[in-house]
């Protein structure tokens, strides 16, 4: 304060001596505070806006994908119901053509001449040779009870 022959007067805090200590850290959470709020109104907000932006983003594309792949497994049905019916169709012309009978008659000798020339073996070798197969076993299970029992 100004005294009345103009020299000013000092007054000596009348707080403790940790009055420094006290307005630094009064000043700190302050700033701190500050901080909070403006990490609030101008940080948060953007990055949550930007989140559910990209999040519909996101939800809008997996939408489209989903219906896409519907649409395609409905094509897809579509298509294997018209060659189901298209074979049937050709099975039935064949049927009906005169010399089916016949060609079917030639394809099937015509197989089993083939399977004969390379020396491959018909449903009835393969029968035969499992009942061989099949007695061997039991004769060496029987062998095989003599010496153990």
């Amino acid at each position: 304060m100004n005294t009345t022959d103009g020299s000013v007067e000092i007054i000596a805090p009348v707080e403790s001596r940790y009055f420094v200590i006290r307005t630094i850290r009064k000043t700190a959470d302050t700033c701190a505070a500050t901080m909070k709020d403006c990490h609030e109104k101008y940080v948060q907000k953007r990055l949550d806006s930007g989140k559910d932006f990209i999040e519909a983003r996101v939800n809008k594309v997996t939408g489209l994908v989903d219906k896409t792949v519907e649409k395609i497994q409905g094509v897809k049905k579509d298509a294997v119901e018209a060659a189901e019916k298209a074979i049937g169709s050709g099975k039935d012309f064949l049927k009906k053509l005169p010399c089916y009978e016949k060609l079917e008659d030639k394809v099937k000798s015509g197989l089993e001449n083939i399977s004969h020339l390379i020396n491959l073996p018909n449903k009835q070798d393969i029968d035969r040779l499992n009942a061989a197969v099949e007695v061997l076993n039991n004769k060496v299970d029987a062998l095989n009870k003599k010496h153990i029992g």
